[in-house]
């Protein structure tokens, strides 16, 4: 009876093993791949991304050469 349990108990817990370290493993690993075939891949248009930059760093750090307004006069 004891040499029954143990066979049972082996075989339960190699089911769950194999279970958690092999099946789990393969179906996260094609989420994985269908996610990648499902991203986009867009192109970026640099002039517009440098035009951007540069208008935040205007309004961030003003340039010290423009002249400001005397607005009292």
């Amino acid at each position: 009876m004891l040499v029954f349990l143990s066979a049972v108990g082996l075989t339960i817990y190699t089911a769950v093993y194999l279970y958690n370290n092999f099946y789990l493993v393969i179906t996260q690993s094609q989420d994985v791949v269908l996610s990648d075939e499902k991203r986009a891949i867009d192109t970026i248009n640099i002039r517009k991304f440098e035009t951007v930059i540069r208008n935040i760093e205007n309004k961030t750090n003003p340039s010290l050469n423009t002249a400001s307004r005397n607005i009292f006069r």
